[in-house]
């Protein structure tokens, strides 16, 4: 009887300091009410930003544009000129004193301000051009001053002289409008006088595809591959010139006195171009 009195009594005090213990004082209990107050710390200390402000910052990521890789610089064929033509013509008669035109050189370096302008191509780079496809009016190749031909249009090599035309401003027009129909499909100005400009015109991957002059390369002459290049070095040459003429222009006849008669055959039909990935070259053909 003693003995089960006194097992419910400890039984009974057992019971009571289980109750009395506080749930605090339990180690688990404690480490969970630790834990709950740093989590409450935390979010007390990371503030939510406004959703202004993270719209604002959305806005912001998309305003800023992709960083594009750096390209090439390159010298488009539209453009003004960077040198006066007094100093055009200064460095052809100081290069070739007695160049073979059908005019003076002041008047053709005039021609080139006048059609490139209304075009709106540099024509300090177009005479250069001119300057580098006849050896500065000195010819020798299979074109003839005769001709007005002042960039080989037409010209495909083997004797073939290209085309002909009637004056040297209808020349230079010519000219101009060629390298108008690389550059734009803008129809030019006045009326057509290149004699290719519809056979380039039927060249989708030419035709007003190669705005800049670094794109002919390849194209104007075959296999030109520093075409571009070339004509760019001929007017650094031009720039170092006197600017204004220090040699007398010759009279435009004296280049006729011993030159042989040339027949002028016209304007024939021309050489159609090489189709798209055959090389002029490999097709026997040159200048467009």
């Amino acid at each position: 009887m003693n003995f089960r009195l006194f097992f419910c009594s400890l039984l009974l005090f057992c019971f009571a300091a289980s109750v009395s213990a506080s749930p605090a004082d339990h180690p688990a209990s404690k480490a969970k009410a630790k834990d709950a107050k740093k989590e409450e710390v935390a979010v007390v200390a990371e503030e939510p930003t406004p959703f202004s402000q993270r719209i604002q910052g959305i806005l912001a990521s998309l305003k800023t544009p992709p960083e594009k890789p750096e390209q090439e610089d390159k010298t488009p064929i539209f453009g003004k000129a960077q040198v006066p033509p007094e100093q055009i013509v200064a460095y052809i008669l100081q290069r070739n004193p007695q160049p073979k035109l059908n005019c003076t050189v002041a008047e053709l370096v005039g021609y080139y301000y006048e059609e490139a302008s209304r075009e709106g191509i540099r024509p300090d780079l177009a005479i250069s051009q001119a300057i580098l496809e006849t050896d500065c009016f000195r010819y020798g190749g299979d074109v003839v001053p005769e001709q007005n031909n002042y960039a080989g249009i037409g010209t495909t090599g083997g004797g073939v002289k290209g085309a002909f035309f009637d004056s040297p401003q209808i020349g230079v027009r010519a000219q101009i409008q060629h390298l108008l129909a690389y550059a734009s499909s803008r129809t030019p100005t006045l009326a057509i006088v290149d004699p290719r400009y519809d056979i380039l015109k039927a060249h989708p991957d030419k035709f007003g595809r190669c705005s800049n002059w670094e794109d002919l390369n390849g194209r104007w002459a075959v296999p030109g591959k520093n075409y571009a290049q070339n004509i760019f070095r001929t007017l650094s040459y031009i720039k170092t010139a006197p600017a204004q003429p220090t040699v007398p222009q010759p009279p435009v006849t004296a280049w006729r006195v011993t030159a042989p008669p040339v027949e002028n055959p016209g304007n024939p039909t021309p050489i159609a171009l090489p189709a798209p990935g055959v090389t002029a070259q490999d097709a026997n053909a040159a200048a467009e």
